[in-house]
């Protein structure tokens, strides 16, 4: 059984009851509370071997304490009596929401008078942590001995928990009380704070005070914000974990509930830094603390571990029933609100968008713009444009290309700058993977309405042409610097999101030449690149178009340039011959299509988890299990185009599987949109939903395409 120690104040919460009558004297119902305290009783009552070490009064009070904790099943060997003063009272008043006000009743106080010669020789052996809050620095006396608790718990090998838990009027009014704080806060190896505590510390410099605590002891820092997310830090990484939906009526006790939560989970793990057993202990913290404003009180709380797991349960398998996805009028509402995740949050008003996104819409770097993403939200826009016919999106499309134009764009060189830092050129580098892009965003633009798409449709076939086109391989070159000096590397990606605008451009403006060189492209990449490859679509090549199996070995999870076949361009790919499959009279752009999606869904769908994996080597075995959320939507899409053009029922089953898996683990149903990446056993990584190059085009642009099979079977 794991040991946590809990040092601090106990003491009675008087908790204000409605009163009976309007002429009825206010009555006030004792509880046995302090937030060491309750942190204790909590962790007991889910399971742990918590001991409580403190003083309080030789009086009805501390009689009533020590026998809530004895009750509770806590260790009160370290709990010391005293008649020099009384255990500490506070009252406690709630308002519509259970939100608390304090007046309390100490100094003096019991709690005060612990000293360092009253902790046991064997106090913290063997335990996993000791746990503190700032309660115990309110005077200098107890606030020594509160570090020498932390000192020893150290030494005796424990990890120190702080949970800063401000309580301001506790403190003398002439006192600022940081200095103390900090303190205690550079012996902590985990932290909790709440938001508000966190802009007391440094006022609106969140970071700098996570920068102090790393450059000291911290491993993890937890913040909590009421009902919205809680957010975690560690050294390199960071993430959030949803709060629970209940109905709060006291919420004196939450947060001691969330800190007991994260300790008994955080000490089964035996770590504190891991990102998995970080995520588990915060959600157990989180649905602790849930339970625990559902009722009054503090110690009287505290949730039992069942009553943890079985909310958590409850929790993971509540997600909104199902639509029916064969119906254009759901996968429009599922486009809607996706939308409304990043409109209008995602404009910037300075030009361009915004970029990086958390799970909540928040916005976590302002200032960087990345080619994929500024072309990306013009085609958002503009195809949400022609479905919903909003105004505002009009706009938005008129905004994404001025930007474009004018920061993006090089008018030297007809280049377009890979990534910006405040407006300034970072990036350089011409990748054609952008300009397919660019591509993208002027031909659905056009559809739009923006007549002056056109002339830079034109212009971008011009610049492919003279750039990129490597006519002896009938493919375009990859990448080249300021200069047009192109390197020796060739990928299919840009050739495959080239047929796609190309498709586009077609679209937009009816020109043969588009459709003629989206075909070259899908032949020379599906069939005779791929007959180099064993039939499937292998994604990185030398300067003379042979397979290049070695790079990337070494970074395989290179975003833009992974190793190994991807399932996802495999699908992407039927998709792609599919829709070139309206438009010419080939007969091998279906069995071709068929090809590339059954073998890519046999070799990558997890038969017991679900999801497509991220990657195959070669001899088949799994060399990224992640599950991408692009994966998910391409494939569905392809699914669904052959399931229309084929009439083979299979590929309806593969459409509705996706679908349901997708709908249960990446789609957002609180936020709105995707969550960009899960691991194998389908937890995201992060809180970072949307960083640059995601913006949910796949997502949305699947359901477009879809649509358009529904729309065009039932007319």
């Amino acid at each position: 059984m794991t040991k946590i120690v809990c040092f601090g104040e106990a003491l009675i919460d008087f908790l204000a009851q409605p009163p009976a009558s309007p002429d009825a004297p206010r009555a006030f119902l004792q509880y046995a509370g302090g937030a060491p305290a309750n942190v204790a009783v909590a962790c007991a009552r889910l399971g742990a071997d918590a001991r409580f070490v403190g003083m309080v009064g030789a009086d009805l009070f501390g009689d009533f304490l020590v026998e809530s904790l004895d009750a509770a099943g806590v260790g009160t060997r370290g709990v010391v009596r005293t008649s020099a003063a009384k255990t500490a009272l506070a009252f406690v008043a709630l308002d519509a929401d259970g939100e608390r006000s304090f007046s309390f009743y100490r100094p003096p106080a019991a709690d005060l008078l612990f000293r360092a010669e009253h902790f046991a020789a064997d106090a913290f052996d063997g335990a996993f942590a000791l746990h503190l809050c700032s309660n115990s620095l309110t005077e200098e006396a107890i606030a020594a001995t509160t570090l020498d608790a932390a000192r020893r718990a150290r030494e005796a090998g424990a990890h120190v928990c702080v949970d800063l838990n401000l309580r301001p009027a506790l403190w003398p009014i002439d006192l600022d009380p940081r200095a103390r704080l900090w303190r205690l806060l550079d012996e902590a190896d985990i932290v909790k704070l709440t938001r508000a505590e966190l802009d007391f510390l440094a006022p609106g410099d969140a970071p700098a005070v996570l920068a102090r605590l790393f450059a000291a002891r911290a491993q993890l820092v937890a913040i909590t914000d009421g009902a919205a997310p809680v957010e975690w830090h560690t050294r390199t990484q960071r993430g959030t974990i949803d709060s629970y939906a209940v109905r709060a009526i006291d919420t004196t006790g939450a947060g001691d509930a969330f800190v007991a939560g994260m300790l008994c989970r955080l000490a089964r793990h035996a770590a504190i830094d891991d990102p998995r057993a970080i995520d588990d202990a915060l959600r157990h913290g989180a649905a602790a603390g849930a339970l625990a404003v559902t009722r009054h009180g503090a110690f009287a709380a505290m949730p039992a571990l069942a009553e943890v797991e079985t909310l958590i349960e409850n929790a993971m398998t509540a997600t909104p029933p199902a639509p029916d996805f064969r119906s254009p009028d759901a996968l429009r509402a599922h486009i809607a609100h996706t939308m409304a995740f990043y409109h209008p949050r995602c404009i910037d008003p300075q030009g361009g968008f915004f970029h990086y996104f958390r799970d909540d819409g928040s916005v976590y770097d302002a200032s960087h713009r990345h080619l994929v993403s500024s072309t990306r939200f013009v085609f958002n826009y503009a195809t949400a444009y022609r479905e919903f016919g909003e105004p505002d999106y009009l706009d938005a499309v008129r905004h994404g290309l001025r930007y474009l134009r004018d920061a993006h764009r090089n008018a030297d060189t007809g280049g377009y700058a890979w990534t910006l830092r405040d407006g300034k050129v970072e990036d350089d580098t011409n990748h054609c993977y952008g300009v397919a892009f660019v591509l993208l965003a002027y031909s659905h633009a056009l559809q739009a309405g923006v007549d002056d798409a056109r002339a830079w449709i034109d212009e971008t076939w011009d610049l492919l042409e003279a750039r990129y086109w490597d006519a002896a391989f009938g493919l375009y070159r990859d990448e080249a610097d300021r200069d047009w000096h192109f390197s020796a590397y060739r990928g299919q990606n840009a050739n495959m999101h080239l047929c796609e605008a190309m498709l586009a451009a077609f679209d937009a403006t009816g020109e043969r030449r588009w459709l003629d060189r989206a075909l070259t492209l899908a032949q020379n990449m599906t069939r005779r690149q791929a007959d180099k490859a064993g039939g499937l679509v292998w994604e990185h090549y030398d300067i003379d178009w042979n397979v290049d199996w070695n790079y990337h070995l070494d970074d395989p999870k290179h975003l833009f340039r992974p190793w190994g076949f991807q399932p996802g361009h495999q699908t992407e790919w039927a998709k792609l011959l599919l829709i070139l499959d309206r438009h010419v009279d080939a007969d091998w752009l279906v069995p071709k299509a068929r090809q590339l999606f059954d073998v890519a869904v046999q070799r990558s769908w997890d038969a017991s988890r679900g999801g497509l994996y991220y990657g195959f080597a070669p001899d088949g075995r799994m060399c990224d299990d992640d599950k991408y959320f692009w994966v998910q939507a391409e494939s569905l899409a392809a699914a669904a185009l052959l399931a229309a053009r084929t009439g083979d029922a299979a590929y309806w089953q593969w459409y509705e599987r996706l679908w349901a898996y997708s709908w249960t683990h990446f789609v957002d149903h609180r936020h709105g949109a995707w969550y960009r990446i899960l691991d194998a056993d389908n937890r995201r990584y992060s809180d970072e939903k949307s960083p640059a190059g995601k913006t949910d085009y796949h997502t949305m642009g699947a359901c477009y395409e879809v649509m358009h099979v529904l729309r065009s079977h039932r007319s």
